[in-house]
């Protein structure tokens, strides 16, 4: 692109450029805005897209393509301008158009540049350093400006609200930033009646921390149940209990032999057993009906 510019220094890391843009280049803008707008351009007598230049610029006005043209060639030619002249941009300049004409337009642009720093000497300069004292005091002093009360909730408690997130909001939120719905869900704050925002502040929380908090999260909420139950150890004996469990709506997770534990008869097993409930309730009543089904059954 050909254009004219002249550089001239104004405030300490700032300095204005004087751009001229000629017929030539201006008339190709031109004729690019013109391209890219007659689609949208209604003229009777001629179907959309199909009329010519000269024939809207009649009708609309010999200027109603300059701002569209403009847009296009300025940043090229400011771009042009700042290589030419070796300054080190720091920032989008600031533009102004000064004059505009069918013979191309002139535009000033405000520059900012990367200052010029000469290091005196330091070499041997002595500072006294000075350490900030916090008191226990000072932090309640300062929080007391911004906070009512504070409470506190169990890390149990925190999981319930993380895992209550997860499932009915679809939101990953981290342990601190979903504190303040684990004291509202557990009546630490008094909200009845009132209207209320939790702010959940947050979402930096390993993937793997999340599996732990879910675990946690549905032991707490008597969604996981763990129990042991001594069987004979004989064929069949295993079949009939998971049978059992699986009849009760329970959904097995695990189930680990254990032949070890101290107390057993040469002929008996102990089996330990994880599975997935629909609650507390859920959970009373499996381990109620395999007690009355008659094995013997320990909590974990």
């Amino acid at each position: 692109m050909n254009v004219k510019s002249v550089v001239e220094n104004k405030e300490k890391f700032e300095v204005e450029l004087t751009i001229e843009v000629g017929q030539e280049e201006f008339e190709a803008g031109l004729d690019k805005a013109y391209r890219k707008n007659r689609g949208s351009i209604s003229v009777p007598g001629f179907r959309k897209g199909k009329a010519p230049r000269k024939v809207i610029e009649g009708m609309y006005g010999a200027g109603v393509f300059y701002e569209d043209a403009i847009e296009e060639i300025y940043p090229q030619a400011c771009m042009q301008a700042i290589e030419e002249k070796g300054l080190d941009s720091v920032a989008p300049p600031r533009v102004e158009i000064t004059d505009l004409g069918k013979e191309g337009f002139t535009f000033k642009a405000i520059v900012t540049v990367r200052p010029v720093i000469t290091l005196k000497q330091y070499k041997g300069l002595e500072a006294d350093k000075v350490l900030p004292t916090v008191t226990d005091a000072a932090v309640d002093n300062e929080l007391k400006q911004y906070v009512d009360r504070v409470v506190t909730v169990s890390d149990d408690e925190i999981a319930s609200a993380v895992l209550l997130l997860l499932e009915r909001c679809k939101q990953v939120v981290e342990t601190s930033g979903a504190a303040p719905l684990a004291a509202v869900l557990n009546n630490k704050v008094d909200v009845k009646g009132k209207k209320v925002v939790c702010v959940l502040s947050g979402g930096n929380i390993d993937v793997s921390f999340i599996q732990c908090i879910i675990e946690q999260g549905l032991v707490s909420r008597h969604r996981r149940l763990r129990f042991t139950v001594t069987l004979l150890d004989r064929p069949g004996s295993l079949g009939k209990l998971l049978n059992d469990i699986a009849a009760l709506g329970a959904n097995i997770l695990s189930v680990e032999h254990d032949r070890l534990t101290a107390g057993l008869n040469p002929n008996e097993i102990d089996v330990h057993v994880s599975c997935e409930v629909g609650g507390k309730e859920h959970g009373d009543r499996v381990l109620d009906q395999l007690i009355q089904n008659g094995y013997h059954v320990k909590i974990d």
